[in-house]
């Protein structure tokens, strides 16, 4: 088999979206068993964590993924994204535990809606009436999926919208980070910067609060393997949407993330069913429209200039990253 960077155009593009998409699709599925199955959500986290840092380091030293030389200063500066980081992390993996991965879906669906909330009340941007609508819709059929899930709880849904926010808070900060270092460390560099923060935070919460013996004993027989395999996927997920950012339009990374989203959801009621009424359906149908919608729109704003733009590109980066 030939090397990746051997290979035509055609077959490397195609690499490269499977890697993508097997990569988003089973990182969500084990993170779901994982919440279910693996009794300490913090050691989870810093393994993944862990992994994540030393295979970054791996791509670098190959010249796969590059960093720029590290600064005492750019690591201090990303403390406060770090910590922010594990709480988002935290609030995903226990909200994952306690909803289904359908109604996680819808409700992610939002955070476009609260980047560009968020980016309008701290940032005062503007957007286009037609974008907001389009975001409106996604927020209706929101909200019309999640009082339609059987899995629904204010518990878990609370955990889900707090970690909606933080995400939207994490992306604000992190675009300030990178706005101030962006010409002294590549984004590589700067989400290790992350990852290697949060280690210790996750770490020392994982003490705190995991009796490891009792974990142990309570762990399923698959959940180690199926931990390091989501390390493997959440590395993969990285690298190839790293590689495609170069070789593809934003657009196709939109478009294959909302086809990882649809896939995803419907994976996940062969291996984690839930009750859903059609009103539900209805709801995710109208909320992935919403979706469509809004980034059709933001793409031909990107090829018509003369049309209104923001100053920033959170919420676009946002989109085309986690649609």
């Amino acid at each position: 088999m030939p090397a990746v960077w051997e290979m035509d155009s055609s077959n490397v593009l195609g690499f490269w979206f499977t890697i993508y998409g097997a990569s988003s699709i089973g990182l969500t599925l084990l993170n779901k068993s994982l919440a279910i199955s693996f009794p300490s959500p913090f050691l989870v986290l810093t393994i993944q964590n862990i992994a994540s840092v030393g295979m970054t380091f791996l791509a670098d030293r190959m010249g796969v993924l590059l960093m720029s030389r590290w600064k005492v200063s750019h690591i201090l500066a990303t403390l406060p994204v770090a910590s922010l980081y594990v709480f988002v992390l935290y609030t995903s993996l226990v909200g994952l535990s306690m909803v289904s991965v359908p109604l996680l879906v819808a409700c992610r669906n939002l955070m476009p809606l609260a980047t560009a909330l968020g980016e309008m009340i701290f940032l005062g941007e503007r957007f286009p009436m037609d974008q907001l609508a389009s975001l409106l819709v996604v927020f209706m059929g929101a909200a019309l999926y999640t009082a339609n899930d059987s899995s629904f709880s204010f518990t878990g849904i609370g955990f889900v919208f707090v970690n909606m926010m933080l995400t939207t808070a994490l992306a604000l900060v992190e675009k300030r980070i990178s706005n101030k270092y962006g010409d002294q460390q590549t984004p590589t560099g700067i989400r290790c910067y992350r990852d290697l923060l949060s280690v210790p935070f996750f770490a020392v919460l994982a003490f705190a609060h995991s009796n490891l013996a009792v974990a142990k004993s309570e762990m399923k027989a698959n959940a180690v393997t199926v931990l390091l395999v989501s390390c493997l996927l959440s590395f993969g997920i990285g690298l190839a949407g790293y590689s495609l950012q170069k070789l593809v339009a934003a657009t196709s990374i939109v478009v294959a993330n909302i086809v990882c989203k649809l896939i995803t959801t419907f994976a996940s009621f062969l291996f984690f069913p839930v009750d859903v009424h059609p009103l539900g359906w209805l709801g995710m149908l109208i909320g992935f429209a919403g979706v469509v919608w809004y980034s059709w729109l933001r793409q031909r704003q990107k090829r018509h200039p003369a049309l209104p733009i923001t100053q920033s590109n959170a919420t676009s980066r946002y989109i085309a990253q986690n649609i």
